[in-house]
């Protein structure tokens, strides 16, 4: 062992199995050399039937420590505040980290030598990778339970003519998800190979798609397993008799800083036993298999490896998988801290789970995946500067938009934690009352769809004095879109109007401005801003919708009655929306036409009453379709990827296709369907941006669902229907609308109608 002195305690491999041999180096000017004599095989036997029970027991740990440790070296050992054992293939299979001594003095709480200090191994070998390369960049592969298929078939056993492939882990799968949105949370680019769906070709083709930093699976493994061709194998099981082994790693030109191996659940086979007791042994167990893989990667370049030695329980692997990334990525731990710190929380959750020993560490204890920027010092409980906490929510932002796929709910509600967890434990809180930080935050909670927690960051921002001036006007406009979004969400009118007051009076700063006597041009509202506006009156038309909509649902079937307030205000609020769009639409053909506001635009006319204009509207959304976008950077991304799958669902709604019973309609709806599907498969959306498709859309039902009821002609409601079930599409469980108009039915009683 050693701490951080560099006192390491090397237990390296003797000419003869019976002797260990210790190099203990200290603060004095020497090396102390011991040969620990031992009974061979005696250690192997307690190892053996202590890794086969899920139960920690006290006493195997008291009695590991009084075998493997010289006496003259336990008094050093129980003081030590970090430990680093550098071993050696042999010794590698021994389970160190459950060791138990008692504290010095005989004193405090009774623990495992692995969860009072940080544990990490190190290997001596000589046999390793000259020149390493290895990728800096957030990017993550990711794999759990994949496909088997095929095992029995390569790994027969004539003993065993009718013996299943190994069972499927769903254990493996649930933590494998719970990695990969972490790492998402934390900015990385995560791909992602989870489900029994997945085949060799294709995880090993992922593998090699990009230069990953960090690799975790979650599997099946074997260990000295006898393959079909005559040879043994150790490595994860892949399908088709196919193993994801070191030798894949090695043939990485970019090999990864940090593997994660928790394939410890193949000590779950049941394996046969054989003639050769030590035989079977070597099949049994998992730590050996844990060792020579570990040795593999270590030989081969990687950083740092993390790997379990033996089944483990898939509760205990999810909490360790979890607080080891958190502390690791989040709190920017070094590896053997973090390690220590995933230990510590297995243990705290059930300390009878044998879990918290069961993963090894090997690598370098003071690796750091996200490094602190120079001048941080050493305290890791917060930021040393304000620069540094905004660089960090910057980024969070930008994993948000660069991520390599569509976030689940399950990882907006990761990331959420995380972000309050931050602002908690590592801001202080002098900082977060400052208009950057304020500004920085609520535009991360936006991105994160928590539009309440950014209205008041915006709130906090704008209000206070800004001496260094880091917040932009742009402020206000985020925070009339955040309050637009509220109170529709809230049926709140009165906050949407205050959303439309605000950049109303921004536009009015703006034009008073472009006035001064100063030579320059007068400043009109940009495009950004009128689709604000626009949008805005359009949820508050939303809002008016919901409002007839409800009166006519509170009617008798027989009588219901049209509420003649709510469809004025309804259409004046169309009108207002459609009008601040083609504020900033521009001219087609020109550079400043923005197709972003001009389909918003051509939406809306097609639920208003027809005004001789519908041929041309239906050519300028064909315009848009084939490609013609704005030239503006704010437009640019999700939105311009979405302007044909967006422009031909205007186009089907001004033709009134989707309107139409039969096949007719269901053809245009299926058109739509396929572009948005086909559009959204490519494209990673941040919460706020899927929020905003779908409410859009779901706007556009309740409006023709307004339409139905106003004019009682029964195509809206299909329309309605039909936009439904696209919301379902884009995004599964949001197009559930509880203020569907309600249909006479026979008998005389209403039911509401369903999607499709």
């Amino acid at each position: 062992p050693a701490d951080a002195a560099g006192r390491p305690l090397r237990a390296a491999r003797t000419a003869v199995t019976d002797r260990l041999r210790f190099l203990y180096v200290g603060q004095r000017a020497r090396a102390e050399s011991i040969v620990h004599q031992r009974q061979p095989g005696l250690v192997e036997m307690l190892v053996r039937q202590q890794i086969h029970s899920t139960v920690w027991q006290e006493s195997f740990g008291r009695a590991l420590f009084q075998l493997m440790v010289p006496n003259d070296f336990k008094d050093a050992a129980r003081q030590l505040e970090r430990i680093v054992l550098v071993v050696d293939e042999y010794t590698a299979n021994l389970p160190w980290e459950l060791m138990f001594a008692d504290s010095p003095g005989g004193g405090g709480e009774k623990l495992p030598l692995a969860l009072r200090t940080p544990v990490v191994r190190q290997f001596a070998t000589s046999e390793f990778r000259r020149q390493v390369r290895q990728g800096f960049e957030r990017r993550a592969f990711v794999v759990g339970n994949p496909s088997v298929e095929g095992f029995t078939r390569a790994f027969s056993d004539p003993r065993r003519p009718d013996a299943a492939n190994p069972p499927p882990l769903p254990g493996a799968e649930s933590e494998a998800n719970e990695v990969a949105a972490v790492l998402q949370a934390m900015g990385y680019q995560v791909l992602s190979a989870i489900g029994a769906d997945w085949r060799a070709c294709d995880v090993l083709t992922r593998l090699y798609q990009e230069n990953h930093r960090l690799l975790h699976i979650s599997a099946h493994g074997v260990f000295d397993q006898l393959h079909a061709d005559g040879r043994r194998r150790s490595g994860v099981v892949l399908s088709d008799g196919l193993l994801l082994t070191a030798a894949e790693i090695r043939a990485m030109e970019t090999v990864p800083e940090l593997v994660f191996l928790s394939c410890c659940h193949l000590g779950k086979i049941d394996t046969v036993p054989v003639a050769d007791t030590a035989a079977a042994a070597t099949v049994r167990d998992g730590n050996l298999l844990a060792a020579s893989v570990a040795r593999e990667l270590i030989d081969c370049g990687v950083r740092c490896v993390v790997v379990a030695g033996w089944a483990v329980d898939d509760q205990g692997a999810l909490v360790f998988g979890n607080a080891f990334y958190r502390h690791l990525l989040i709190e920017r731990l070094p590896f053997g801290e973090a390690v220590h710190e995933a230990r510590t929380a297995v243990w705290r959750s059930n300390a009878q789970d044998i879990t918290w020993g069961a993963f090894q560490a090997y690598g370098d204890p003071g690796w750091r995946a996200e490094p602190r920027l120079e001048g941080s010092g050493n305290d890791d409980s917060g930021y040393a500067s304000v620069e540094e906490l905004l660089d960090e929510l910057v980024s969070r932002r930008a994993g948000l938009a660069r991520a390599s796929r569509q976030q689940t709910r399950r990882e907006i509600e990761t990331s959420t934690r995380n972000l309050r967890r931050l602002l908690k434990e590592r801001c202080p809180a002098g900082w977060r009352r400052l208009p950057a930080v304020q500004f920085a935050v609520g535009a991360l909670w936006a991105d994160l769809g928590q539009f309440a927690e950014a209205r008041n960051c915006y709130l906090d921002a704008l209000q206070d004095d800004d001496d260094a001036g880091q917040v932009p006007i742009g402020a206000i406009e985020q925070l009339a879109n955040i309050e637009a979004r509220l109170g529709e969400v809230s049926a709140d009118p009165g906050l949407i109007e205050r959303a439309l007051g605000r950049l109303a009076d921004l536009d009015q700063v703006v034009a008073e401005a472009g006035r001064q006597p100063d030579g320059a041009a007068p400043v009109t509202a940009g495009g950004e801003r009128s689709a604000l506006r626009g949008g805005a009156a359009k949820r508050l038309a939303s809002l008016h919708a919901t409002r007839l909509l409800a009166a006519w649902n509170g009617g008798e079937a027989q009588e219901r009655a049209v509420d003649g307030d709510a469809v004025a205000a309804m259409d004046r609020a169309l009108h207002d929306s459609a009008r601040f769009y083609a504020a900033g639409e521009g001219r087609p053909g020109e550079r400043s036409f923005r197709a972003y506001n001009a389909l918003n635009r051509l939406a809306l006319q097609a639920l208003l009453p027809d005004d001789g204009q519908r041929a041309a509207a239906i050519a300028l959304a064909d315009h848009c379709r084939q490609g013609v976008s704005g030239g503006s950077a704010s437009s640019a991304g999700v939105w311009d990827a979405l302007i044909a799958a967006d422009a031909l669902l205007v186009e089907r709604l001004l033709d009134q296709q989707l309107l139409q019973p039969g096949e007719d309609g269901e053809r245009a709806y299926e058109e739509v369907a396929r572009a948005y599907a086909e559009t959204l498969a490519s494209l990673a959306l941040r919460p706020r941006d899927l929020d905003s498709i779908v409410s859009q859309i779901g706007m556009l039902s309740r409006f023709c669902d307004a339409r139905r009821v106003t004019s009682g002609e029964t195509g809206w409601q299909l329309a309605a229907d039909r936009l439904v079930a696209l919301v379902e599409q884009v995004w599964p469980g949001a197009g559930q609308r509880a203020d569907r108009p309600l249909q006479p039915v026979a008998g005389g009683d209403a039911s509401p109608r369903s999607g499709r």
